[in-house]
């Protein structure tokens, strides 16, 4: 909430929200998976720079380098190990399958929460 109550005090400035039950711990897991993906497709050169990554998704260039930025900093062992968190490397098959159950589950809840 006071996220949501800090920005809601910049005076006609439209934002996005995602709504959350959680806590800073666990509010922190879905924003580091961002910013590995995008740190991970500016090093596949899946986009050529982070101003094309940005216009792509339609984000300013500047949070992109923050979010790649404290990723690099996050992912180090140290921190890891600081902060308790563990990584776990899976195949791609396997991603792919959780990918599946993952719209699976979405979809079963779209069709029982009408």
């Amino acid at each position: 909430m006071r996220r949501w109550y800090s920005v809601s005090q910049l005076p006609a400035t439209p934002f996005k929200a995602r709504v959350l039950d959680l806590n800073d711990r666990q509010c922190t897991v879905p924003m580091m998976e961002k910013g590995r993906s995008y740190r991970l497709m500016l090093e596949q050169s899946v986009y050529e720079n982070a101003s094309s990554l940005a216009r792509a998704l339609n984000l300013s260039r500047s949070y992109i380098s923050l979010i790649t930025k404290a990723i690099e900093i996050l992912d180090r062992p140290r921190f890891n190990a600081l902060l308790g968190w563990h990584i776990r490397e899976i195949s791609r098959s396997r991603r792919v399958k959780v990918i599946h159950l993952r719209t699976e589950q979405a979809q079963r809840r779209r069709h029982r929460d009408p």
